[in-house]
């Protein structure tokens, strides 16, 4: 009880705006990672829940390197995502799958930088979820409009690729959704750079993963 306590009070720091972020990330990984030194947690699921949902605020969409604090701080909740899945995997990962239903896109995309962060650093992630994760990816390729997005989607749909998940014929789908969109065309009200930027994300992604994947 008096872990879940300090974990929550540890929590409560963010809301003080004098206290650098990336300090107190640092001291909730350092907590998550197990060692002969720092056992795992025992943790009630309240508390969990408020570890991933403090945690799921704090990621940045765009990292902006002109404020390096920032950075480092978007990373470092990362790691603790990556803590989370290995010690309450159920919990962390089914909240994240369920983000991806989210009606806001800005917490879909978050969602997919987190979970795209696992599939390269998990196997935990890899072994129980992987497979979800490309079912709703399967959907979110065709459902989701924004360029942004579905940026993000093609380094997710990268990752898997990398680590050997996306070998079933019927989820090349998401591997043609790389192609076809080599030569996006978006409407005249989205910024053009953008677009080029999907566009070349996805050539780039694609001579990579032919140049190194061979399952591609």
């Amino acid at each position: 009880e008096t872990v879940n306590k300090f974990v929550l009070s540890l929590l409560s720091l963010y809301r003080k705006p004098a206290i650098n972020y990336y300090c107190i990330s640092q001291c909730i990984s350092y907590l998550l990672s197990p060692s002969p030194l720092n056992p795992k947690l025992t943790l009630n699921d309240n508390v969990i829940n408020s570890i991933n949902n403090v945690l799921f605020n704090l990621v940045v969409l765009e990292p902006d390197y002109d404020q390096p604090h920032t950075v480092k701080n978007h990373f470092e909740v990362l790691r603790c995502f990556d803590h989370m899945t290995n010690q309450f995997p159920d919990q962390t990962v089914e909240n994240l799958l369920h983000y991806c239903k989210n009606n806001q896109e800005k917490e879909r995309m978050k969602a997919v930088i987190i979970l795209t962060h696992l599939t390269t650093s998990s196997q935990v992630f890899i072994e129980n979820f992987a497979s979800k994760f490309i079912a709703i990816l399967k959907v979110m390729i065709i459902m989701e409009q924004g360029v942004r997005m579905k940026k993000l989607l093609v380094k997710a749909i990268v990752g898997l690729v990398y680590r050997n998940c996306v070998l079933a014929s019927d989820n090349f789908a998401m591997v043609e959704f790389i192609v076809k969109h080599c030569g996006h065309e978006a409407p005249a009200n989205v910024s053009k750079s953008e677009v080029l930027d999907l566009r070349d994300t996805c050539k780039s992604s694609l001579i990579l993963m032919c140049n190194t994947v061979t399952s591609v």
